[in-house]
């Protein structure tokens, strides 16, 4: 499908040479949330790119924004596909905490080795709280996940580049967001993308081959991923999204913001 919104849209040619800067999906004052969402606009970068925040991974400024804020203001649990070493998985738990709602957070990864190193990454920074850890590869979790009617408000994909394991996800999404949640697509914006000698680094192409363009809304790109949100019942969207804001308003007048650990 074609990919536009009111900001930007990218061609063929674009893809994988422009990178769209951050810019905030929900309202709120200033450019940043808080200061915690701030520091991922400033900390360091390797070769000015990728963040350097003692976790290994690879995730741009735009990537780190945009997952705080998502993480920040959903009402409901967090699903990760493709924990790695921690990085976003520390930055969804940071917003967790400062969004002061407490919600589960689960975050599935097939290699043990990185899952240990997540774990280990997080404790260091006393981010493990409400976090579950999730052994497994994404189609048995898909699986266990849909039978147990487990219903999450944000989930970040960032698992796979190949079409297969991407699209399992996209067409099992409809039975894990809640109505109004939002998915996130790392690495949908590539150099690799449109490449055809590149057979496994697909994420676009699932993407628009799994996700029901019925009921999936493109919201924006913002470094190299893309937004869409669930939307089956328009009315009932807008009622959640207004009570979520008035909690998020209390929680911000209420809370004490930590800073982010830099280990």
């Amino acid at each position: 499908m074609d990919i536009t919104n009111p900001d930007l849209s990218l061609s063929k040619n674009e893809t994988g040479t422009y990178y769209p800067e951050y810019q905030n999906t929900y309202n709120f004052d200033g450019n940043y949330i808080n200061k915690n969402h701030r520091y991922y606009a400033e900390c360091p970068a390797i070769d000015g790119t990728l963040i350097d925040i003692g976790i290994n991974g690879w995730l741009r400024r735009a990537d780190a924004l945009k997952i705080y804020e998502l993480a920040y203001f959903s009402s409901e649990a967090v699903l990760e596909f493709g924990s790695y070493q921690g990085l976003s998985t520390s930055i969804i738990s940071q917003a967790n905490y400062d969004s002061g709602l407490k919600k589960e957070i689960h975050t599935i990864e097939i290699n043990d080795s990185f899952l240990q190193i997540s774990k280990q990454n997080l404790l260091l920074r006393g981010l493990e709280k409400n976090v579950f850890f999730h052994l497994s590869d994404s189609g048995d979790s898909l699986k266990k996940l849909t039978k147990e009617g487990k219903k999450f408000g944000f989930v970040f994909i960032d698992h796979s580049h190949e079409y297969q394991p991407v699209l399992e996800v996209c067409r099992s999404l409809p039975d894990l967001l809640m109505d109004g949640g939002f998915c996130l697509f790392h690495d949908y914006i590539s150099r690799n993308t449109f490449n055809l000698e590149t057979k496994d680094f697909k994420v676009y192409q699932a993407v628009n081959d799994g996700l029901d363009k019925k009921i999936f809304r493109f919201y924006g790109f913002f470094g190299c991923t893309a937004l869409f949100r669930m939307v089956r019942i328009p009315f009932l969207v807008t009622i959640k999204e207004r009570y979520q804001m008035y909690l998020n308003r209390i929680s911000l007048k209420s809370n004490t913001i930590r800073s982010v650990n830099k280990i």
